[in-house]
């Protein structure tokens, strides 16, 4: 324990990768849940360093930290935070199957890591494995408390980047609309705004593709949605 505390100051370019390698071979043993901990913080503490960083995200280390261990994927998430602000390339296919663990137990946080991850869109040579997460788990983002959140995500993302937009422009417009099945006035709010900025960002395709015709014909009948659904 007192050796790990001293990371990263006992660190060097030679003995980084076999301290990872270390680590990472830890969490697949038998120990205890305070030792992961300080594993984790001491992971922490060395990637803060910009050159262990890119070593980290070289030998695609992100891949290995304890996904299916429950309790630790709060300290997981602000390791990965680290990298996404850092290090984005890191966040490759392998990490992004892992990540999925993730938006089960904590969906708030990772469309948060998501956000920051996605307003560097036009740096990321890949960026599609974690994107994409925002279609393939949206029924997380859409049932908790942070659907007003995605759904200004995903505007966001079509109204900023050209390339997310022609490729995923239909993906956006039916999740956002999955969204009208809400209950809270605030979200169907938010999404008949997301769902008129779309149209507004690309009116040539919007019309091809089809409307939750029932949801409005809904909404057209209570007053305090009605402006919105109109």
């Amino acid at each position: 324990n007192n050796e790990l505390s001293s990371i990263p100051h006992n660190l060097s370019n030679e003995m980084v990768n076999d301290f990872f390698i270390s680590v990472i071979e830890l969490f697949n043993k038998d120990i205890p849940e305070s030792s992961i901990n300080k594993l984790l913080l001491s992971l922490a503490k060395s990637i803060s360093s910009q050159q262990y960083l890119e070593k980290f995200a070289e030998n695609d280390y992100a891949k290995d930290l304890p996904y299916s261990k429950n309790q630790f994927h709060e300290q997981i998430l602000d390791l990965l935070y680290i990298i996404v602000s850092y290090a984005p390339k890191a966040m490759n296919i392998n990490v992004a199957t892992q990540f999925r663990k993730l938006i089960r137990t904590n969906p708030r946080k990772c469309l948060t890591l998501l956000a920051f991850f996605g307003k560097q869109f036009e740096t990321i040579h890949d960026p599609w494995p974690m994107l994409d997460l925002l279609f393939r788990d949206a029924e997380y983002f859409r049932s908790s408390e942070c659907c007003e959140d995605y759904i200004s995500l995903l505007s966001y993302l079509c109204q900023s980047f050209e390339d997310f937009r022609e490729s995923r422009q239909q993906h956006c417009w039916y999740s956002i609309c999955a969204a009208l099945n809400s209950t809270h006035t605030s979200t169907l709010i938010a999404a008949y705004s997301a769902l008129c900025s779309l149209y507004e960002y690309n009116p040539s395709v919007i019309p091809s593709l089809t409307f939750p015709s029932t949801q409005v014909s809904m909404h057209l009948g209570m007053q305090s949605i009605r402006k919105y659904a109109i």
